[in-house]
C-alpha cells in the first residue's frame, strides 16, 4: 500500500504500536464515490464520539453529496488528492463540526503508516489513499478507505480499513 494519510498530527515520542478506532461506520459508496464516502465514515465516527447524534447531523447521503460539492467531484476523476484535506475541512467548517484534517505521509507510503497510526493513537481518525499502477510503476487510479486501525506486531504491520466498495466489514492487511 502506498500513498497519502490524512490524519490530524500527533504529538509524543514514542511511536505507538497498535491503534483502533470502534463503531465506525462502514457506508457503501455509489459510483466513484469512494473518498467522499471514506471522509463520511470518519465525520461521523468522530461526531458521535465527541457527543453529537446522528440526528443532529445530516443523513449519510447528504454528508457524501455535501462532501462532493465541497471535494471538487467529477465522476470521470472522482476526488483529485489535492482536493480531499481542502473539501473536508470546508465540509466540516459549514456544518459547525470541529473537525481539522492534514495530509501526512510521503509520495511512497515510507513513513505514512506510522503517521497515521501515531495520530489514531492520539484520537484522531483517518482515511488513505491507495495508489493503482502498472507494472512500470505509473499511476493509473486510486481508491480511499476509512482506516479503522493499525498494528505492529513483531516485524508485521496490519492495518484494518473499512473499505466503501467492499461488503460491510473491517477488511484487515498485511502491509510490507
Amino acid at each position: 500500500m502506498k500513498g497519502w494519510g490524512n490524519v490530524a498530527k500527533a504529538q509524543g515520542t514514542d511511536p505507538a504500536t497498535e491503534a483502533t478506532r470502534y463503531d465506525v461506520p462502514d457506508l457503501g459508496q455509489r459510483i466513484a464515490e469512494c473518498a467522499p464516502t471514506a471522509a463520511a465514515n470518519s465525520i461521523i465516527s468522530l461526531a458521535e464520539e465527541h457527543g453529537t447524534s446522528l440526528a443532529d447531523l445530516p443523513t449519510p447521503t447528504e454528508i457524501v453529496d455535501g462532501l462532493k460539492g465541497d471535494m471538487d467531484w467529477t465522476p470521470a476523476d472522482g476526488v483529485l488528492p489535492d482536493n480531499f484535506v481542502e473539501g473536508k475541512n470546508k465540509w466540516a467548517a459549514k456544518n459547525g463540526l470541529p473537525i481539522r484534517t492534514e495530509k501526512v505521509g510521503d509520495q511512497h507510503g515510507r513513513n505514512t503508516l506510522q503517521e497515521i497510526l501515531d495520530a489514531m493513537a492520539a484520537g484522531a481518525a483517518a482515511e488513505a489513499r491507495i495508489k493503482f499502477a502498472d507494472a512500470s510503476g505509473k499511476v493509473t487510479g486510486g481508491h480511499m478507505v476509512t482506516v479503522t486501525g493499525v498494528r505492529v506486531v513483531g516485524d508485521q504491520t496490519f492495518i484494518d480499513v473499512n473499505d466503501p466498495r467492499t461488503p460491510a466489514g473491517t477488511d484487515t492487511y498485511e502491509v510490507n
